[in-house]
């Protein structure tokens, strides 16, 4: 029934499609990606992306967060070559795009993907040795920070809780995986500083969560958060990112 109203709707909008509707495409390759239909998930991918491409230019930010898509979809089916190389293409981009910002917010939209992109790089990299070696993660945990301190900056820049919602869920999978290096390097020296700055790692995650749950409940309760509390919360972050 989805394919059958799917091209009945592209007939109809003949074949100029609003980004809705590409949003919705990119949803459906993530969820055949994950559902181990990574063959199809490409093919719906690569459609998006080349109608992308032909109408927006290889530089605009919806280009590029489907060309993240398709970065995630190798790293799923294992392809980790193609998934480095298809992050790193995308790094790339939001570079250009970075340089050609011409105010903060142009230059943080431009950086949204970043953090991501940097997260399926450095899966790829990771799985993709046989046995990495502490050097090689100890570089993964750098360009991890480098794409957390990122985040923060963002936190910082854009306090509503909208924005930090919207962060704190987009970015579940960056923690995680931050975490995960964390503790391998930790087995491999027997460095305590990796066992703090695990510790640390969690305290942020169940802090991300309780707030999270917070705002969900509040908005049932409450019609908003005075700013005063929004201001402490952001000079306190501040605080906590300069420990």
């Amino acid at each position: 029934l989805f394919e059958e109203s799917k091209g009945l709707f592209e007939e109809s909008m003949d074949n100029t499609f609003n980004r809705h509707y590409l949003h919705l495409m990119g949803q459906k390759s993530k969820f055949l990606s994950k559902t181990g239909n990574h063959e199809r998930a490409l093919e719906e991918a690569e459609k998006t992306l080349n109608y992308l491409q032909k109408n927006t230019g290889r530089y605009h930010r919806l280009f590029i967060q489907h060309m993240l898509n398709i970065a995630e979809i190798h790293l799923q089916r294992e392809d980790m070559q193609t998934a480095w190389k298809k992050a790193t293409q995308t790094l790339a981009m939001i570079e250009q795009q970075t340089e050609m910002a011409t105010t903060v917010e142009e230059r943080m939209q431009a950086e949204r993907y970043k953090p991501l992109a940097i997260l399926v790089r450095n899966k790829a990299s990771f799985k993709r040795e046989e046995n990495p070696d502490t050097l090689v993660m100890l570089n993964l945990l750098k360009e991890m920070q480098y794409a957390d301190s990122l985040l923060n900056y963002r936190r910082i820049m854009f306090p509503q809780k909208e924005n930090i919602n919207a962060l704190i869920d987009e970015n579940r999978e960056f923690y995680e995986w931050m975490q995960f290096i964390t503790v391998q390097l930790y087995i491999a020296t027997g460095n305590r500083k990796y066992l703090n700055s695990l510790l640390d790692l969690k305290e942020q995650s169940i802090y991300n969560s309780i707030r999270l749950e917070f705002f969900r409940r509040n908005d049932m309760a409450f019609h908003s958060v005075p700013d005063s509390i929004i201001r402490q919360e952001n000079d306190l972050l501040v605080l906590a990112s300069t420990a």
